[in-house]
């Protein structure tokens, strides 16, 4: 089927519709995309987030814990507030 267009000079453009559309070739999976493939389960899915986060809050832990600590936030007290 052919379409046609007017264009702004009043031209008219014919455009073929029925050309077949080219395709990029597949790109192979790596490893790590197959073994997310496969575990397509909800719940699998839940338990790596929850290990995921379990992780992460250790890893932070190194660094919160000092800030948390009630000497350190006493020093930062009496230093914001020295009158008080």
């Amino acid at each position: 089927m052919v379409g046609v267009k007017q264009s702004g000079r009043g031209k008219q453009i014919s455009q073929n519709l029925r050309e077949p559309v080219e395709t990029c070739p597949p790109v192979p999976l790596t490893a790590l995309a197959k073994s997310t493939l496969a575990r397509k389960s909800k719940w699998e899915q839940y338990a790596r987030d929850r290990d995921r986060f379990a992780r992460r809050i250790l890893e932070s832990e190194h660094f919160i814990n000092p800030v948390l600590n009630v000497l350190h936030r006493e020093r930062v007290f009496a230093s914001m507030y020295p009158h008080s």
